[in-house]
């Protein structure tokens, strides 16, 4: 039986553990503004009307009206059944805190930090909205849209599956009904809690499989100050991309394809020669052949983001000399999508479906080694997260809360940093940005507010107008001075 539970009107959707982390104070949202050019900007009644279609229960997004009740559940009620569209529409909208606006005066430029007056942050505590909209309309026909979503309900992947599906009921396009019963990513065999004396050991086991820090019950998150942090952007083209993937070694297939087949030429030519028969020379070239193409298990599939993070993390590595000494401990913390591992999710999952990765090394080591050294140590900890890990992770914060005394006991743990050495990269570039499109055409590009729960931190998003390049996001302390190449 399904842990979702719904009558004729009201709602509810349970949350596991790991939700229960980006609740309270600090809680992390999910925040992105779009600027759409006044040729691609559309009607606000359009927008209004399509996004009421989206969060509406029968198209399955509909927690994202709902309201944080305690700690464990979302709730919701749905307007009456009697009533007009124009009623429906009224109520949904201010469940989810969507309001418009008119401003006179040039819109942001992409370097500047996006502000709370063209997106509004989402606070996931108990009885406020859980998602916001603001749509601002300049005098030069631009239009902004600024959306923020808790992420309790979603993660980077759900965020934009959520808009990319906004996009297309607006453009009367199917989009598949998304799944939100947050309980499926539980293991069926979560064990009753072991009783400890010290209810903080099962928060550091947690934390430690969850790639968490337990903060103490007397020790709660804080915000940090956006006056402390600089933005740095660094976009990347897809030359250029294509030849970071070259330096990481990225390219020893095609490499292996190419040596093969010189191979299997050589091989021919001596048999014309004579110098071995046709059948030996044959079974050489397939034998060397299916050497060469078998992968290096040490080497790993060094993929476009093992190769763009490892660059991130060296750079910030290298560029902080004097804050970082070369016997420093220094940590990537990476998301890592477990839609992957728990194959009952599957893509249309809506949930926060990732848990933190963490890779440690020593300063000097990251500092001395190639791009491909540290590309490989990246790709080595992203293959040796399995969904034995996951499920072991799943159970221990989940235990942790069963056994706890205090309601809101997971608001202790941290997912961030705030330490010098720690960068965490959240890397979104394969989004369906191109899919925000409500019928006039797709934003000109991502601009995405401060990492204000963990510094330094880098996110890279996709750039619309260079097809396969990225922007990277960079949020460092203003006392960083980085020296990319």
């Amino acid at each position: 039986m399904s842990l979702m539970q719904t009558t004729q009107r009201h709602h509810v959707c349970r949350l596991p553990a790991l939700s229960e982390v980006f609740e309270g104070p600090c809680s992390h949202e999910i925040s992105g503004v779009f600027p759409f050019p006044a040729k691609c900007a559309v009607e606000e009644r359009l927008l209004r009307a399509s996004l009421a279609r989206t969060v509406c229960h029968r198209r399955g997004f509909w927690p994202l009206c709902g309201r944080l009740v305690g700690t464990r559940r979302v709730e919701w009620d749905e307007p009456p059944a009697g009533a007009s569209p124009v009623e429906r529409e009224a109520v949904l909208l201010k469940q989810i805190d969507y309001r418009v606006q008119h401003l006179h005066k040039a819109p942001p430029a992409l370097t500047e930090d996006a502000t709370p007056e063209i997106v509004d942050l989402v606070n996931t505590r108990e009885g406020l909205p859980l998602l916001r909209v603001v749509v601002t309309y300049y005098d030069d026909g631009t239009m902004l849209l600024g959306v923020s979503v808790s992420h309790c309900l979603v993660d980077g992947y759900a965020f934009f599956y959520f808009l990319a599906c906004w996009g297309r009921e607006a453009r009367h396009a199917y989009w598949p009904t998304p799944v939100v019963d947050q309980m499926l990513m539980l293991p069926t065999n979560v064990a009753t809690p072991r009783t400890r004396a010290d209810p903080s050991t099962e928060m550091h086991e947690a934390a430690r499989l969850c790639g968490a820090s337990f903060l103490g019950m007397d020790k709660t998150r804080h915000e940090l100050d956006a006056s402390e942090i600089q933005t740095v952007l660094l976009p990347f083209r897809k030359e250029q991309m294509d030849a970071l993937l070259v330096e990481a070694g990225g390219n020893s297939r095609t490499h292996a394809k190419r040596t093969g087949f010189l191979l299997g030429a050589l091989l021919s030519l001596l048999a014309l020669l004579q110098v071995a028969s046709p059948w030996t020379a044959l079974r050489m070239f397939f034998g060397y052949l299916l050497f060469l193409l078998t992968p290096d298990p040490s080497a790993g599939r060094i993929s476009f983001n093992d190769a763009l993070s490892a660059r991130i993390w060296r750079g910030v590595v290298c560029s902080s000399t004097d804050v970082i000494k070369d016997d420093d401990t220094v940590t990537l913390r990476m998301p890592c999508d477990v839609r992957r591992l728990v194959p009952k999710l599957g893509p249309s999952f809506v949930g926060n479906a990732v848990m933190m990765l963490w890779l440690e090394a020593r300063a000097g080591d990251i500092r001395h080694e190639t791009l491909a050294d540290t590309a490989r140590r990246l790709r080595k900890r992203v293959d040796a997260y399995n969904a034995t890990e996951f499920d072991a992770a799943m159970t221990a914060i989940e235990r942790a809360r069963a056994g706890a005394t205090s309601p809101d006991i997971m608001q202790h743990l941290d997912v961030c940093s705030h330490r010098a050495t720690s960068l965490l990269v959240t890397n979104v570039s394969r989004v369906p940005l191109r899919e925000l499109d409500f019928g006039r055409g797709c934003p000109i590009h991502l601009h995405s507010p401060p990492y204000l729960v963990s510094f330094p931190a880098a996110g890279v998003f996709p750039d619309v107008n260079q097809p396969g390049g990225v922007i990277v996001f960079l949020y460092l302390p203003k006392h960083y001075r980085l020296t990319f190449a």
